[in-house]
């Protein structure tokens, strides 16, 4: 279970975010051709603000296995994350809480309960919870956002950044300002994790992948996501109980 549980914490960060009522990338305004500031790429990161996935489809190939799953997530700006999985029929399998230091999830098929820190994610799985929002299609870093221009070749900006000590390489498309794909090794580095994000599309004042992917070329694991619905501007109202009588195991 534990090996599942946290293929499934990594799979729902990979995931960009759509909603019901979709616009084309089309009608997205252009950016300037020849360059882009850093300042421009961060202020589209969804984690600026609360929202709620309601509904996402999750297809898992892992070790000539496929597993195909339904998620919804919870974000608060704070850097809290609500999630629940479930089988295709609606049976919820797992429902996990990620914050800065902590790890829950409620295994309701086996009826336990996993504590942990974020650590585990970083030691067991080469995910640490900073690089969180890269996955969902943010850009961060730990250095300083600079407003000085960067030059695009053929409509895209290559650009590496540190964060948490491990390089991330950026592709940015110039248009959208959004990144479209973001490689970076595994924590022991013995393999390398590259995010893929398409279908880029635009509620209100979101710009978000609609379509997304994650491999890992140690593992040879895929994730592959798409988000079916999405509200954003929620409340902060995320709540984790645990389940009642559930055996408790310590992730570590």
């Amino acid at each position: 279970m534990q090996k599942i549980t946290g293929i499934l914490i990594i799979a729902i960060f990979v995931s960009g975010c759509s909603v019901s009522r979709k616009s084309s990338v089309a009608n997205i305004e252009d950016a300037a051709a020849g360059s882009i500031t850093e300042k421009s790429i961060v202020e589209r990161n969804l984690t600026k603000g609360n929202f709620y996935i309601q509904k996402a489809e999750i297809v898992i190939y892992n070790e000539g296995e496929e597993v195909n799953l339904l998620a919804t997530l919870k974000y608060e700006k704070k850097g809290k994350y609500l999630i629940s999985i479930k089988t295709r029929s609606g049976i919820e399998v797992v429902r996990i809480l990620l914050a800065k230091d902590t790890v829950l999830a409620n295994d309701r098929i086996n009826k336990k309960i996993y504590r942990g820190s974020t650590a585990y994610l970083e030691s067991k799985y080469g995910i640490s919870f900073g690089i969180l929002p890269v996955i969902l299609g943010d850009y961060i870093s730990d250095n300083n956002i600079g407003e000085s221009n960067i030059g695009c070749n053929s409509g895209k900006a290559e650009i590496f950044k540190i964060v948490g000590g491990r390089r991330i390489d950026y592709l940015v498309n110039c248009r959208t300002i959004k990144v479209e794909v973001a490689k970076f090794n595994s924590e022991s580095g013995e393999g390398k994790i590259e995010v893929t994000l398409g279908n880029y599309t635009r509620s209100g004042d979101y710009l978000y992948p609609g379509t997304s992917q994650i491999t890992d070329s140690k593992s040879k694991s895929e994730i592959k996501i798409e988000i079916k619905k999405i509200e954003f501007g929620t409340d902060d109202n995320l709540k984790f109980i645990p389940g009642t009588n559930y055996e408790e195991i310590i992730l570590k």
